[in-house]
């Protein structure tokens, strides 16, 4: 399916960022060119010598020529723009398009372009991504689609080129919810984790012993395993979850939990130490190092 498929099928990406660059990679190497654009040209032609393809010169003009739209934009307002602005996605495009949203929405805007977008005779599924552009690439990542279920098989021979695909449901703003809910999972694995190493270091053990314990114990993860040399060298590694990064993540989180009704205990706490770790200077140090905030902190409660 995935060849004929992939073929047959015209794909335009709008936004080269970290999640669209990944996606035009990996769907050059499985030998489909795409149609891009990107408010910054200069960007899309590159990525189009790169990995073939061509550069459209607004957002109509890729949407007209397109079956099928990936949108991987980063904030609302540049988001909203795009679809609704004279010369946008939605602009005298006609009907029967799929756009696919892979940018970082919450679950009313997600509802709100599925909104926009249907009342135009479109259909339309939001898909965040998680992952590095190398996982993207490689197909590493994961992808949570949910939306109109007519386009989920569409989405499911495009996107799993990326990592695991999973179907969410029919409400794109559950995809949106489930981003959430994974972020919280990240970051609260990578927090337990340091924090972990952090009392049997302080005890006198080995790092990289009670890192392996860690590991080949009850509450393993692939995450931890992904991320093991930084817990190894805390500092040594580029950094990928900066806390100053997991406090707008969490204020997100704890936000959304008020607005549904949910208790999120933790999350709440971590808020208010992920903000007073940013506070003393550390907001720009990846979470795997936020032992070294711990030890500063207990510096200052002793001093």
């Amino acid at each position: 399916m995935g060849g004929r498929f992939m073929t047959e099928t015209t794909i335009g990406v709008v936004g080269l960022g970290r999640v669209g660059r990944g996606l035009v990679t990996m769907l050059s190497r499985r030998g489909t060119k795409t149609h891009m654009y990107n408010r910054t040209a200069a960007r899309a032609l590159e990525m189009s010598e790169i990995a073939g393809g061509s550069v459209a010169m607004s957002p109509a003009e890729l949407a007209r020529e397109c079956d099928v739209v990936c949108v991987c934009l980063a904030g609302w307002e540049a988001t909203r723009t795009t679809y609704l602005e004279t010369g946008g996605l939605l602009d005298d495009t006609g009907s029967g398009r799929l756009f696919i949203d892979l940018g970082t929405l919450e679950p009313a805007q997600a509802r709100e372009l599925n909104d926009h977008v249907t009342a135009k005779g479109h259909r339309f599924l939001y898909a965040p991504v998680a992952g590095r552009p190398v996982e993207l690439e490689e197909g590493r990542g994961f992808v949570m689609a949910a939306g109109d279920p007519t386009g989920i098989p569409t989405a499911g021979a495009i996107l799993s080129g990326l990592g695991t695909f999973r179907h969410v449901g029919d409400d794109p703003g559950h995809a949106a919810v489930m981003k959430l809910a994974t972020n919280l999972l990240a970051f609260a694995t990578l927090l337990a984790t340091s924090e972990a190493l952090e009392l049997a270091t302080t005890a006198g053990i080995d790092r990289r012993r009670a890192l392996e314990v860690l590991e080949q114990g009850p509450a393993t993860s692939a995450l931890l395993t992904e991320r093991r040399e930084a817990f190894l060298d805390p500092g040594s590694c580029a950094v990928q979850g900066p806390i100053d990064g997991g406090l707008k993540i969490y204020e997100m989180i704890t936000a959304f939990a008020d607005q549904v009704g949910s208790q999120a205990p933790q999350a709440k706490a971590t808020v208010e130490l992920f903000a007073e770790a940013v506070a003393a200077g550390f907001g720009s140090r990846d979470v795997t190092d936020f032992g070294a905030f711990l030890r500063a902190r207990q510096t200052v409660q002793e001093g």
